[in-house]
């Protein structure tokens, strides 16, 4: 029995595979794996060609006959964890296990890196006060050789947060390129292929309009109904490129989701919507979707159900929250402890700098938070109606 030790291996699972597979070519082939001690062991035999699948559930499913009769056999699981393998050559294999729920599980892993990439920014942020307060005159930090180790982990932390982050994107990809592409999102077409408008073209520009995306449908709908016609949606989501034609009834709809697959696009363009414009974030997915109308005619829902809406906009909310409070918390702990320092000691001295950059940082985050949930009571006040 062989035993490796394989620390990183479900962060980069294409790697894994591939490595899973060349274990394979030189005879030792995948027994069991344990997720916790990150070890896999072999036996040695014949060597072969075979092809190895990682995916993650959270039960043990009994997979369709379709897997089955494709040549997949589930080898192992451990935890949500399993290992299939495929004796077939791999350009016959037609199907292969779905990662969906790896990638699901990824979206959770880098909301919980972005707070990490958030922290270690409030704390450049805070050494840059902490500049700025020595310029000013105020005591020095204390030389020690621990702000070594401190250093360091910060480096680490960014050196590994940036690895895990390709190695998501990489396995993302790969998801989306065994699905079949269907889209309509314009501001991902090359100026080759998309359709040039011939008449005056208006760029209009809009910040922050996650927080409020009912005002937004309102205001695409009644730039539409003054004649400007949404052409395209620039790559950030900020640029609005209109063109000046006869006005027309458009019902916008500005979705939020934490994952979206070819079905969720395709649902709604069977239901006659037009994907217009689709965020390239991988913590904060909108869509902007278009409906034209005639006068005489209902107009068209994305959300039927009114329960789910307000929990989509919830949802919303408390991201938007979730992340500005611990920042407030923390400035509003620096900001009385320099204040508490200063009524101690008179040789203490606050610039107005280092005072005034957090009450603007503070009162932005607020914001945010603000207008996250005066937009949930809006809705629920117009679903009340």
């Amino acid at each position: 029995m062989k035993k490796v030790y394989k620390p990183l291996w479900s962060f980069d699972l294409l790697k894994t595979e591939q490595w899973l597979s060349d274990m394979a070519l030189q005879g030792f082939h995948l027994v069991t794996f344990n997720r916790l001690s990150r070890c896999f062991y072999f036996e040695e035999s014949v060597p072969k060609r075979v092809t190895y699948r990682i995916g993650f559930e959270k039960r043990n499913n009994i997979w369709p006959s379709t897997l089955l009769n494709e040549g997949w056999e589930k080898i192992v699981q451990r935890g949500g964890w399993y290992i299939a393998v495929n004796e077939r050559p791999i350009d016959t294999i037609r199907m292969f296990p779905e990662r969906e729920s790896i990638v699901k599980r990824n979206q959770i892993i880098k909301y919980a890196f972005t707070g990490l990439f958030a922290y270690l920014v409030f704390l450049i942020i805070s050494l840059s006060f902490g500049l700025i307060a020595h310029i000013s005159g105020a005591p020095n930090v204390q030389e020690s050789p621990y702000w070594a180790i401190t250093y360091a982990a910060f480096f680490i932390a960014i050196l590994l947060a940036l690895f895990i982050h390709r190695c998501m994107k990489k396995i993302n990809s790969n998801h989306y390129v065994m699905m079949p592409i269907h889209t309509t999102q314009h501001n991902s077409l090359p100026s080759t292929t998309r359709k040039q408008p011939t008449g005056e073209i208006i760029t209009k520009i809009k910040f922050g309009w996650i927080h409020s995306p009912d005002k937004l449908e309102k205001w695409l709908e009644k730039m539409e109904t003054n004649g400007f016609h949404l052409y395209r949606v620039g790559t950030f989501g900020i640029t609005f490129y209109f063109v000046k034609d006869t006005p027309r009834t458009i019902r916008y709809c500005v979705d939020y989701q934490t994952f979206c697959n070819h079905t969720y696009t395709q649902i709604h363009e069977d239901a006659g919507w037009k994907q217009l414009f689709s965020s390239s974030a991988s913590i904060d997915k909108w869509t902007i979707w278009s409906c034209e109308y005639a006068d005489n005619e209902a107009t068209p829902q994305m959300y039927y159900d009114k329960s789910e809406h307000l929990k989509q906009a919830k949802k919303v909310a408390i991201r938007h929250s979730t992340w500005p409070i611990p920042f407030i918390t923390i400035m509003l702990f620096n900001m009385y402890s320099s204040f508490n320092v200063m009524l101690r000691d008179e040789t203490y001295s606050i610039s107005p700098l280092s005072i005034s950059l957090p009450i603007i940082a503070i009162l932005l985050f607020s914001l945010f938070i603000a207008k996250g949930w005066l937009y949930v009571l809006r809705l629920k006040k117009q679903h009340q109606n």
